[in-house]
């Protein structure tokens, strides 16, 4: 189908982003033309009219001053559809409007209004039907009886950003409340009684911003107030990122009020501020029908200018400003001071690159305005290969995020396999990430396109994801812990191929209590005696869980041709291998076994006994980083 829409001009205003939103949702599936009757820019007013531009390309028409020349365009066109977003009668030569609404017509005439002021009996023309954008444009034109629907601008939710970044990109204070009006200066869009009251708080700690043109035409309005303009209110012109600014400020101030000759209609940039959920001082006009009294963060502004400045003081709130220098000093010091309002926070740090955590700890920046970190003793960061940027985030008792800051520290010399998870930025496995997939531990084992895995101790997830991106067909991913399964489930979501059960493996059905640790997932266990000493610490938690053996989990399962079985369960391997027959080991061609505690006389001869069982049913044994069993915690492939 082929869509002409018409309209007066293409200047900056809520006129033509309804129209942008319009096509935009229209492209797609239609043939579009726009044909814009006058070219009022003054080339500078065009943020819409670029955005249109960029769309439509050469299907976007100026007229110029011979304005029949739209007969010729419609008559090229041929469209199905004329639809005039504005009524002809307050843009077009009466009898150029004639000739296009000719009654023999082939085509559909739709007519859209930006205006509540148009009288009825001054219509000379009449589509085949109107798309009005508010209720008051329908009641007011229902007497011409002309079909209607009413088809507003959407409402579009969006989250802010942290605060205080998005205001300091701006360079403006995070400790005043900041207050938006965006719109044309004209004398309905009331700029003027705002200015008024800014003048009235000079010392509170507030401040107003402009957003939006200065037309020629309208001189006669805005000089004035430009030559009087208080040192709390600032003018941003004309933008095309308006969103930058609903981001970063705190209150939307819109004091348009419309005379009966030039009512407002529906505003484009209340369902804007509407929709970056932003508390809202605006005046409930009649024009309205009450289409705004639902909504919560909307608080009406009164008649009386001493009430409106109360109003406005009430929506000033000291406000905390968050921000926190870092560094890393020698070798792995990371030393913080904090720039802005004393607070006491979490502090998280991650590979940016990833954004795997490694560490965290509580600041209490109220004490002191410095403190120093140490993520690892053993690690020199300035020559690690695989990390050369840090995330660091401060959140608040409730784990809110106040502030983050990137600290780079050199250049990155190696780029890991990225995998597509939003890790949580306390449960710190980045050692395990590491392992996996900078290093690649498991490379000189070839587990790349095995079918079906079962993967026991699956913790957060990180050999399921390894596994996945090794072409595994299906992962069995087995957790018993409510932490570390809440964080498998936001990890492997997304993965079809991943199918997961919060349980424990062990030698027995039933339940079990069995203990963890806050800091990192994948610590949790039931032998923790073959654990080693320092792994817990002050914040251990225990929970009851429940447990079956694996020889059940695979019968119940109904898992057949087994590729590898993965066990990583913190000292529990010894008893879980022991508890299944040879024949339950033989389901599985691979077994990928992590050992603890082997350091332990009677927990070495253990994983001696094991390993010399899986000798015995032909199993070859490749244990190229412990070959010796020297180490008390390491891994083998045993594989038929």
């Amino acid at each position: 189908m082929k869509i002409l829409f018409i309209t007066p001009h293409l200047s900056t205003g809520g006129c033509p982003q309804y129209l942008f939103k319009k096509i935009e949702a229209l492209k797609n599936d239609h043939e579009i033309y726009c044909i814009e009757y006058a070219d009022i820019t003054g080339g500078i007013l065009v943020v819409q009219r670029n955005k249109i531009q960029n769309v439509l390309g050469k299907n976007l028409i100026t007229l110029h001053e011979n304005k029949y020349e739209l007969l010729d365009h419609i008559n090229k066109i041929q469209p199905d559809i004329i639809h005039f977003e504005e009524m002809p009668e307050y843009f077009c030569e009466d009898n150029l409007a004639i000739a296009i609404y000719e009654t023999n017509r082939k085509y559909k005439i739709i007519e859209t209004s930006h205006d509540s002021s148009f009288d009825p009996l001054n219509k000379k023309v009449l589509p085949d039907a109107f798309a009005f954008v508010s209720e008051y444009q329908k009641r007011n034109l229902e007497c011409l009886n002309v079909p209607s629907h009413i088809v507003e601008y959407p409402i579009e939710y969006k989250n802010k950003t942290n605060r205080e970044a998005a205001l300091l990109e701006l360079h403006l204070d995070p400790q005043k409340t900041h207050f938006l009006n965006v719109g044309l200066f004209t004398s309905r869009k009331n700029q003027k009684e705002i200015i008024e009251y800014a003048k009235k708080l000079l010392n509170e700690p507030v401040q107003f911003h402009f957003v939006g043109n200065q037309a020629e035409n309208f001189k006669w309005y805005w000089e004035p107030l430009m030559n009087d303009f208080p040192a709390n209110c600032k003018w941003w012109g004309e933008r095309s990122d308006v969103d930058t600014f609903y981001n970063a400020m705190d209150v939307f101030l819109f004091t348009s009020r419309g005379t009966d000759n030039d009512k407002e209609t529906s505003p484009l940039v209340l369902r804007e501020a509407l929709g970056w959920k932003m508390p809202i001082l605006m005046y409930n006009l009649p024009v309205y029908l009450g289409m705004y009294n639902k909504y919560k963060n909307i608080t009406w502004l009164d008649t009386s200018a001493y009430k409106n400045i109360e109003i406005i003081k009430s929506k000033v709130v000291t406000k905390e400003f968050f921000d926190v220098d870092c560094r890393l000093e020698g070798p792995n010091k990371l030393i913080f001071k904090n720039l802005g309002t004393p607070f006491k926070c979490l502090m998280s740090v991650r590979d940016n690159a990833t954004k795997v955590p490694i560490y965290f700890c509580n600041f209490d920046f109220t004490a002191t305005d410095s403190w120093w970190a140490i993520p690892s003793m053993n690690t020199d960061y300035t020559k690690e290969e695989f990390l050369n940027e840090f995330l660091i985030e401060f959140y608040d008792d409730k784990k809110n995020l106040k502030i983050s800051k990137v600290l780079k520290f050199k250049e990155r010399t190696y780029t890991p396999i990225k995998v597509d998870c939003d890790f949580g930025p306390f449960d710190c496995f980045y050692n395990n990430y590491r392992e996996m997939f900078y290093e690649d531990i498991y490379a000189p084992f070839d587990l790349k396109d095995m079918k079906t895995v079962i993967d026991i101790g699956a913790n957060a997830g990180l050999f399921s994801l390894y596994m996945l991106n090794n072409n595994c067909e299906c992962v069995y991913a087995i957790e018993p812990t409510s932490k570390a399964f809440g964080q498998l489930k936001k990890n492997l979501s997304k993965y079809k191929k991943a199918k997961l059960h919060n349980i424990a493996i062990y030698n027995k059905k039933g339940k079990m209590d069995i203990t963890f640790t806050d800091s990192n997932s994948t610590i949790s266990g039931f032998n923790l005696e073959n654990i080693e000493a320092g792994m817990y610490d002050e914040r251990n938690n225990s929970e009851e869980v429940e447990v079956d053996t694996l020889c059940n989990f695979i019968k119940e399962n109904d898992i057949a041709n087994i590729d590898l079985i993965k066990i990583d369960v913190e000292g529990a391997e010894y008893d879980i291998i022991d508890s299944l027959s040879d024949d339950n080991i033989l389901l599985s061609k691979n077994y990928l076994i992590e050992y603890h505690g082997a350091d332990n006389k009677n927990t070495h001869n253990r994983l001696l006994g094991i390993i010399s069982r899986f000798k015995n049913l032909e199993y070859k044994i490749f244990n190229y980083k412990d070959p010796k069993l020297k180490y008390p915690n390491s891994f083998f492939l045993a594989a038929r």
